[in-house]
């Protein structure tokens, strides 16, 4: 039997030129481009996260194929794999258009 697991996702608010219009972009969307040789921790400071938080999404990444993580020492490090480096272009092209309108 399979087991369904719901995760909470948490989004931004971001405001368009119509008055009262708001988009929500998905924060793993704004994750995602940044994880390349980036620490964990500041990763998660970036878009604003909390770093438990993040570490759930990253192990989402990781487990997709998206991509690597590294331990040095105390800290995380992440680097984008090929299609990790594919979704990441598309993110923020989709991203670059939201914000646009």
């Amino acid at each position: 039997m399979e087991t369904e697991i719901k995760e909470e996702i948490k989004v931004e608010k971001v405001k368009v030129k119509k008055p009262g219009e708001i988009i929500f972009i998905p924060m793993w969307m704004k994750a995602l481009p940044i994880c390349d040789n980036e620490y964990t921790s500041n990763i998660a400071k970036k878009i604003n996260v909390t770093y438990s938080h993040l570490l759930f999404l990253l192990d989402a990444f990781k487990e997709r194929g998206y991509i690597n993580m590294e331990k040095q020492g105390r800290l995380n490090i992440s680097t984008l794999t090929v299609s990790g480096r594919e979704l990441s272009v598309k993110c923020t092209e989709i991203i670059k258009m939201i914000e646009k309108k």
